[in-house]
Protein backbone atom coordinates (compact mmCIF):
# COMPACT_ATOMS: atom_id res chain seq x y z
CA UNK A 1 0.00 0.00 0.00
CA UNK A 2 2.78 2.44 0.88
CA UNK A 3 4.44 1.81 -2.46
CA UNK A 4 1.21 2.35 -4.38
CA UNK A 5 0.36 5.57 -2.57
CA UNK A 6 3.87 6.92 -3.09
CA UNK A 7 3.83 6.09 -6.80
CA UNK A 8 0.38 7.58 -7.26
CA UNK A 9 0.99 10.76 -5.33
CA UNK A 10 4.50 11.87 -6.30
CA UNK A 11 6.24 12.19 -9.64
CA UNK A 12 9.83 12.60 -8.43
CA UNK A 13 11.73 9.52 -7.19
CA UNK A 14 13.02 11.30 -4.09
CA UNK A 15 9.53 12.48 -3.15
CA UNK A 16 8.12 8.97 -3.74
CA UNK A 17 10.81 7.54 -1.48
CA UNK A 18 10.03 10.02 1.31
CA UNK A 19 6.27 9.50 1.00
CA UNK A 20 6.70 5.73 1.14
CA UNK A 21 8.95 5.91 4.21
CA UNK A 22 6.55 8.27 6.02
CA UNK A 23 3.65 5.89 5.36
CA UNK A 24 5.68 2.91 6.57
CA UNK A 25 6.67 4.86 9.69
CA UNK A 26 3.03 5.68 10.35
CA UNK A 27 2.05 2.00 10.00
CA UNK A 28 4.88 1.00 12.32
CA UNK A 29 3.98 3.60 14.96
CA UNK A 30 0.25 2.94 14.78
CA UNK A 31 0.44 -0.78 14.02
CA UNK A 32 -2.05 -1.92 16.65
CA UNK A 33 -4.55 0.70 15.49
CA UNK A 34 -4.18 0.23 11.74
CA UNK A 35 -2.78 -3.03 10.39
CA UNK A 36 -5.16 -5.50 12.14
CA UNK A 37 -8.16 -3.48 10.96
CA UNK A 38 -6.80 -3.16 7.43
CA UNK A 39 -6.04 -6.89 7.27
CA UNK A 40 -9.50 -7.77 8.62
CA UNK A 41 -11.19 -5.47 6.09
CA UNK A 42 -9.33 -7.15 3.24
CA UNK A 43 -10.25 -10.58 4.59
CA UNK A 44 -13.94 -9.67 4.81
CA UNK A 45 -13.93 -8.13 1.32
CA UNK A 46 -12.14 -11.13 -0.16
CA UNK A 47 -13.97 -13.92 1.69
CA UNK A 48 -17.43 -12.52 2.36
CA UNK A 49 -18.58 -10.87 -0.85
CA UNK A 50 -22.13 -9.81 -1.53
CA UNK A 51 -23.99 -12.68 -3.13
CA UNK A 52 -24.92 -10.68 -6.20
CA UNK A 53 -23.53 -10.33 -9.71
CA UNK A 54 -20.51 -8.04 -9.65
CA UNK A 55 -18.95 -5.68 -12.12
CA UNK A 56 -15.30 -5.02 -11.30
CA UNK A 57 -13.23 -2.33 -12.99
CA UNK A 58 -9.47 -2.41 -12.67
CA UNK A 59 -6.29 -1.72 -14.58
CA UNK A 60 -3.10 -3.51 -15.50
CA UNK A 61 -1.02 -0.52 -14.41
CA UNK A 62 -2.79 0.44 -11.18
CA UNK A 63 -0.18 1.30 -8.55
CA UNK A 64 -2.67 1.02 -5.68
CA UNK A 65 -4.00 -2.45 -6.46
CA UNK A 66 -2.16 -4.94 -8.58
CA UNK A 67 -3.64 -6.59 -11.62
CA UNK A 68 -2.68 -9.97 -10.16
CA UNK A 69 -4.53 -9.25 -6.90
CA UNK A 70 -7.69 -8.34 -8.81
CA UNK A 71 -7.43 -11.43 -11.01
CA UNK A 72 -7.08 -13.60 -7.89
CA UNK A 73 -10.01 -11.84 -6.23
CA UNK A 74 -12.37 -12.29 -9.17
CA UNK A 75 -11.22 -15.90 -9.62
CA UNK A 76 -11.89 -16.63 -5.94
CA UNK A 77 -15.33 -15.06 -6.11
CA UNK A 78 -16.18 -17.16 -9.16
CA UNK A 79 -14.77 -20.47 -7.98
CA UNK A 80 -15.33 -20.39 -4.22
CA UNK A 81 -18.66 -18.56 -4.18
CA UNK A 82 -20.01 -19.28 -7.68
CA UNK A 83 -20.59 -15.59 -8.24
CA UNK A 84 -21.23 -13.99 -11.59
CA UNK A 85 -18.26 -11.63 -11.83
CA UNK A 86 -17.80 -9.38 -14.84
CA UNK A 87 -14.28 -7.94 -14.88
CA UNK A 88 -13.37 -4.97 -17.04
CA UNK A 89 -9.61 -4.59 -17.28
CA UNK A 90 -8.13 -1.39 -18.65
CA UNK A 91 -4.59 -1.41 -20.01
CA UNK A 92 -3.58 2.16 -19.32
CA UNK A 93 -5.46 3.86 -16.49
CA UNK A 94 -4.29 4.65 -13.00
CA UNK A 95 -6.32 3.90 -9.88
CA UNK A 96 -9.96 5.07 -10.23
CA UNK A 97 -9.34 7.04 -13.45
CA UNK A 98 -11.16 4.59 -15.73
CA UNK A 99 -14.30 6.70 -16.17
CA UNK A 100 -12.32 9.86 -16.79
CA UNK A 101 -9.92 8.29 -19.29
CA UNK A 102 -12.35 5.94 -21.08
CA UNK A 103 -15.87 7.32 -20.54
CA UNK A 104 -17.52 5.61 -23.52
CA UNK A 105 -16.02 2.19 -22.83
CA UNK A 106 -16.73 2.50 -19.11
CA UNK A 107 -20.38 3.41 -19.74
CA UNK A 108 -20.85 0.69 -22.34
CA UNK A 109 -19.63 -2.00 -19.94
CA UNK A 110 -21.82 -0.61 -17.15
CA UNK A 111 -24.92 -0.45 -19.34
CA UNK A 112 -24.36 -3.99 -20.64
CA UNK A 113 -24.00 -5.21 -17.06
CA UNK A 114 -27.21 -3.45 -16.00
CA UNK A 115 -29.05 -4.83 -19.03
CA UNK A 116 -27.89 -8.31 -18.06
CA UNK A 117 -29.51 -7.69 -14.66
CA UNK A 118 -32.71 -6.52 -16.36
CA UNK A 119 -32.21 -3.01 -15.08
CA UNK A 120 -33.47 -0.57 -17.65
CA UNK A 121 -30.23 1.25 -18.36
CA UNK A 122 -31.74 3.48 -21.03
CA UNK A 123 -32.99 5.75 -18.20
CA UNK A 124 -29.64 5.97 -16.45
CA UNK A 125 -27.19 8.77 -17.15
CA UNK A 126 -23.55 8.36 -16.16
CA UNK A 127 -21.52 11.57 -15.97
CA UNK A 128 -18.14 11.65 -17.70
CA UNK A 129 -16.57 13.04 -14.56
CA UNK A 130 -17.43 12.63 -10.93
Amino acid sequence: MAEGVSKGSASYPTTRYVVQKVILLYFWLAHNHTIPHYDRAIEVFYNMPFRTPMLVYYSKIDTMCSNEAMENLTKTWREKYSLDVVPKVFDDTQHVFHLREHPDEYKEVLMNFLDKLNVHSDHIQVPSQL
